[in-house]
């Protein structure tokens, strides 16, 4: 896990001096990613749908693919 927010803070610092647009958006996506996951589980247990699990992957992910990702995820989360 320590060479994964490694990996992740050297990433992030290339990006932030090459283009701080991309650094900047990289960074809103992974929390809009987070928040959107954070209200779904809010809902699930009302709704009776399958509750994900969040971590900086499923975030990173939400936040990259948005809401065709979140879609996998709850997929993945109901069938596997």
């Amino acid at each position: 896990m320590d060479m994964l927010i490694l990996l992740l803070g050297v990433i992030l610092v290339v990006l932030f001096f090459l283009n701080i647009k991309n650094a900047a958006d990289l960074l809103c996506r992974i929390v809009g990613g987070f928040a959107l996951l954070l209200i779904y589980n809010a809902a699930a247990p009302h709704l009776s749908l399958q509750p994900v699990g969040i971590n900086l992957i499923s975030a990173l992910f939400t936040g990259i693919m948005g809401a065709p990702g979140a879609v996998l995820l709850v997929c993945a989360a109901a069938f596997l």
